[in-house]
């Protein structure tokens, strides 16, 4: 675990990032920003950043993850965490140093709650410098971030009683089974299998509302995952408003 930056910032620069990387024993995981029925999203406390603005951490997007045969949203292996960094214009010293506690919890077969305060100093150059590893692995965060969902991708919800009615949009080349979602703000059980129907030649899923969902939800926001033939698995922030029959 540790603090890097994938590119040494020129006098002059205001914005850069600072990633935090997380590589984990096989068999553990963390979780997402949106963990679902359990678990609790990594988080970060600055002790100190030379007087530069940072901005809220953007996750990597996530996978299934289990505990005690619970289902909920985490990260698995390696994964990077995100900072984006703004540098004073009248910053007089060569370097920037940041400081931070930064907590997450671990879970196998058992959750391991921790916490461990990293730091980095970054010198400020007069030529661009890169460091090739993590100026790739930066690239392919970025690669791998959500896409907007299309502009023909009507999605609805309806609000039923105890569960969502998810639509999918009227022309929708996936499968459910080639699909999954992951959501926001604990609208749903993250521990279920969706039942799928069909309605009116649409694909649709019925989802268990959650316990711990807010009262009258405006929308349903999101991240979904397409498996796409030929193409790979692309995932794609949506957001939908929720309305009652």
């Amino acid at each position: 675990m540790r603090l890097v930056v994938p590119n040494i910032p020129i006098a002059g620069e205001t914005e850069i990032v600072a990633l935090w990387e997380i590589k984990r024993e096989a068999g553990w995981h963390t979780y997402w920003e949106h963990p679902g029925d359990v678990g609790v999203a990594p988080s970060v406390t600055w002790l100190s950043s030379s007087g530069c603005t940072i901005g809220e951490i953007i996750f990597s997007p996530p996978v299934r993850v289990s505990m005690s045969g619970i289902s909920a949203y985490g990260h698995r292996g390696e994964t990077l965490f995100l900072f984006p960094l703004t540098i004073p214009r009248n910053l007089k010293e060569k370097s920037i140093s940041l400081r931070g506690n930064f907590s997450w919890m671990a879970c196998s077969q058992t959750c391991l709650p921790a916490s461990t305060e990293l730091s980095i100093e970054i010198p400020i150059v007069e030529n661009y410098s890169e460091d090739p590893k993590w100026s790739g692995l930066f690239d392919q965060f970025w690669l791998s971030q959500p896409r907007q969902a299309l502009p023909d991708w009507s999605f609805q919800v309806e609000s039923l009683g105890k569960f969502y009615k998810f639509h999918f949009p009227e022309v929708w080349p996936y499968t459910p089974r080639e699909v999954d979602f992951f959501c926001e703000d604990r609208l749903i059980l993250s521990d279920q299998v969706p039942l799928v129907r069909e309605e009116d030649g649409r694909p649709v899923w019925l989802f268990k509302k959650s316990p711990w969902a807010p009262d009258s939800p405006k929308e349903m926001k999101g991240v979904l995952l397409v498996n796409e033939s030929g193409v790979g698995k692309n995932y794609y922030r949506i957001s939908i408003p929720v309305v009652s029959p």
